[in-house]
């Protein structure tokens, strides 16, 4: 995505295969989605600069996760 939270995407990280996609936000936030290694279901990871950017990003991935 070019945005997430109304943030713009600044840099995007493609780790190993198993290990998901981490995207960087301008404002210095992170997101990192990728799926469980011993369940069968997709996590989403986030560092924020506040409580409300963390919301927004959890809700960002979570709608990654469902358009996939």
């Amino acid at each position: 995505p070019s945005d997430l939270a109304r943030q713009p995407v600044t840099r995007t990280q493609s780790l190993e295969t198993q290990d998901g996609f981490k995207f960087f936000t301008a404002d210095g936030s992170w997101l990192l989605v990728r799926t469980s290694g011993t369940e069968p279901l997709v996590r989403v990871y986030t560092e924020a600069t506040s409580p409300e950017m963390r919301d927004s990003l959890v809700e960002a991935g979570e709608r990654l996760v469902r358009e996939a």
